[in-house]
C-alpha cells in the first residue's frame, strides 16, 4: 500500500474526516506525525514528512524563505483566486476563517461597529475581550496592522485596546465568547467560525443566540483573515503522492464537506459560505451575498513584518506576563 506522512499541528480533528475519505478513496495509508500547535515551527525542517498542514499559512511563507518546502507541479483550479496560493506554488490554502467581532445584541447595536482600528477608542473601555496576543494568529493579525497602519499606530493600539479589555486576556476564542454573553465584556475579537461550532454543541447554542457577528473594515480595505494551508516538505521521498493529496484537499467534494464540517469559508468561489454562520453574516447589510470583503495584503507582506509584531507585542506587555 502507498503511504504519506503528513506533519500536522494539534489533532487534526477538522480535518479528520478528509484524511479518512482519502485513504479509503485512494487507497494511501496515511501517518500523522502530531504536533504542539505552537511548536510546529519548530519540526518542519527537521521531521520526515512528505506534507505539513498548519491553521497559518503565513508559517508556510517562513519555511518557504527558510528553504524548508518543494515546488509542487499541480494546476491549482481556476475557482481558486490568487491570493490563496504561494505565486510558485510552494504553499497552498485549503480554508480559511475571519478574525471576526462577536457582541452583544441585547447591549451592542450593529452600528456601533466599525474597524479593528476603532477599537482602541475609549468608548469600548471594559467592554472588549480578546486573547493573548503571544499565538501565532495573532502574530499574523498584527503583522498585517502594521502593514496596514505603520508600526508606531500598532505600538498605541495595542496599548490603547489592553486599557479596553473587560479582564486579562486569557484562553482561546472560544473563551472570549462565553466570557461575554455572561457579561465579562460586550465584543470579543474571534474567528467566524467559531460561531458555526457554538452552535452546533449542545451546551453552547445559548451562546451563539445571545451574539451578533460583524465582518470589521468592510469600507475601509476589507477584513483580515488566517488562512489555513498545506504544502510539501524538502525532505519528501514521495512528491507525486503529496502533489496528488493537495490536487484532493482542493478539488470540490472535499472542500464542500470541510466547508460543512467546520465552519470555514471554502477557497473555492463556487462553494457557498458555512451554513452555521449565513444567517449572521446577512445581518450586516453591507455583505454582499454574506461573504464579507476581504483584506488583499498578502501572506509575503505579513511575514515581512512577523519580527516587528512579535517585538511590539512584547513591548506592550499586552498578555500581562
Amino acid at each position: 500500500m502507498k503511504e504519506i506522512t503528513i506533519l500536522l499541528e494539534g489533532d487534526g480533528k477538522n480535518i479528520a474526516q478528509l484524511l479518512k475519505n482519502y485513504q479509503i478513496e485512494y487507497g494511501v495509508k496515511i501517518n500523522i506525525h502530531d504536533v504542539p500547535r505552537e511548536t510546529l515551527m519548530e519540526h518542519i525542517g527537521t521531521v520526515d514528512a512528505d506534507i505539513v498542514i498548519t491553521s497559518v499559512c503565513n508559517e508556510l511563507e517562513i519555511a518557504k524563505r527558510k528553504g524548508f518546502l518543494l515546488k509542487a507541479n499541480i494546476e491549482v483550479p481556476s475557482q481558486i483566486e490568487n491570493s490563496l496560493y504561494d505565486p510558485d506554488n510552494y504553499w497552498f490554502a485549503y480554508a480559511y476563517r475571519v478574525r471576526s467581532l462577536f457582541y452583544r445584541r441585547d447591549q451592542i447595536n450593529l452600528s456601533q461597529l466599525t474597524t479593528y482600528e476603532d477599537l482602541s477608542n475609549p468608548k469600548w473601555k471594559g467592554k472588549l475581550a480578546i486573547r493573548k496576543m503571544h499565538h501565532k494568529y495573532c502574530y499574523a493579525f498584527i503583522s498585517w496592522m502594521i502593514e496596514r497602519n505603520g508600526e508606531e499606530f500598532v505600538q498605541q493600539w495595542l496599548k490603547d485596546v489592553r486599557n479596553n479589555l473587560a479582564i486579562a486576556p486569557f484562553g482561546g476564542d472560544t473563551n472570549q465568547a462565553q466570557l461575554i454573553s455572561k457579561g465579562a465584556g460586550q465584543v470579543a475579537m474571534v474567528n467566524s467560525y467559531y460561531m458555526h461550532e457554538l452552535l452546533n454543541a449542545y451546551d453552547t447554542r445559548y451562546v451563539a443566540m445571545m451574539l451578533g457577528m460583524f465582518f470589521p473594515n468592510q469600507h475601509n480595505g476589507g477584513s483580515f483573515r488566517l488562512l489555513n494551508g498545506l504544502a510539501i516538505l524538502e525532505k519528501t521521498t514521495n512528491k507525486d503522492e503529496a502533489e496528488k493529496f493537495i490536487n484532493y484537499m482542493l478539488s470540490f467534494l472535499p472542500q464542500q464537506s470541510h466547508t460543512d464540517r467546520s465552519g470555514q469559508y471554502s477557497v473555492r468561489n463556487d462553494i457557498l459560505i458555512p451554513k452555521g454562520i449565513q444567517a449572521y453574516a446577512f445581518e450586516q447589510h453591507n455583505v454582499l451575498d454574506g461573504m464579507p470583503i476581504i483584506s488583499n495584503i498578502s501572506i509575503a507582506k505579513q511575514v515581512d513584518n512577523y519580527e516587528i509584531a512579535i517585538r511590539i507585542i512584547n513591548e506592550s506587555n499586552f498578555d500581562g506576563e
